[in-house]
């Protein structure tokens, strides 16, 4: 799933899109660890990935019903020059 995103990272505007696959691996019949990935342009700090985490891990469990032991969210960084939308950089679009 694709989520576009506005915000402010230490004092910049930054826009872009956030990637949040939801997998589930099973066992059996049954669900034991959620992974959610996130890939989201570079900047963010560890208090922010931390705020984050803890907000889709709430999220997960109360809509997949499992715990937060069993679920995993994994950050990836992307710089901008590495990310491209409607054919341009998002380097490119920098103030």
């Amino acid at each position: 799933m694709l989520r576009t995103y506005r915000g402010s990272v230490n004092g910049r505007s930054q826009r872009g899109m956030m990637r949040v696959p939801f997998h589930s691996h099973h066992n059996g019949g049954r669900s034991e660890m959620p992974i959610v990935r996130v890939e989201m342009w570079s900047g963010r700090t560890e208090a922010q990935k931390r705020e984050l985490a803890r907000a889709i891990t709430e999220v997960v469990c109360n809509v997949a019903h499992t715990t937060p032991e069993a679920t995993i969210v994994v950050f990836r960084d992307v710089e901008k020059e590495d990310w491209a939308q409607a054919g341009r950089l998002a380097s490119e679009d920098e103030d």
